[in-house]
């Protein structure tokens, strides 16, 4: 349940970076839309911190006032090269090891929502070059096409990402078969 809910953070988190990122001229419901994810994800970073301070008591306090989706979350990863770490760390062992995990799971998921995106392309060209005639439905065949290579760029932005992170945390070993690195032309 725990692992839920850490899951659902960081996805939220990165679905209101992507939402942000991919407005051009915003509505009123689309600024109201990202206030409110905005505002959900404040909710949950402050109970978050205060699960911090409790679990990590060396993570710095933010003095500075961030936006939820662009905060320092202050995780075990970024206290690399392992001198860095504070000596309360190793009191501690078994953190580094709870966001390893957490960040293997987000690489999975990462990974699904590549596919998914990319398999969806795929359909969706298929689907396009044997119906869609004429202008109007070109442009609108066309718009959805890039807003679909769009969300792949971002998919395998934050897989990228991840995968950083948890090789920040394990080091190399197996687990580099499972998640290979990205490069861009297999996309």
């Amino acid at each position: 349940m725990a692992a839920e809910a850490r899951l659902d953070f960081f996805s939220s988190r990165h679905n209101l970076q992507d939402s942000i990122a991919s407005l051009k001229s915003s509505t009123a419901n689309q600024l109201g839309s990202i206030a409110e994810l905005r505002l959900a994800l404040e909710r949950c970073l402050k109970t978050f911190r205060g699960m911090q301070h409790v679990i990590m008591p060396f993570a710095p306090v933010d003095a500075t006032h961030h936006t939820p989706e662009t905060a320092d979350l202050h995780l075990p990863n970024s206290f690399t090269p392992p001198q860095l770490l504070p000596p309360s760390m190793v009191a501690l062992p078994r953190l580094r090891e709870v966001e390893a995990e957490l960040r293997f799971a987000h690489a999975k998921e990462a990974l699904d929502h590549l596919r998914r995106h990319l398999l969806v392309q795929v359909h969706y060209t298929k689907y396009a070059q044997s119906q869609v005639r004429g202008q109007s439905g070109s442009t609108r065949s066309q718009t959805l096409l890039q807003q679909t290579w769009r969300k792949i760029q971002t998919a395998a932005a934050w897989y990228r990402h991840i995968r950083d992170a948890y090789q920040l945390l394990r080091g190399p070993g197996d687990w580099e078969c499972e998640l290979c690195i990205l490069a861009p032309q297999d996309v």
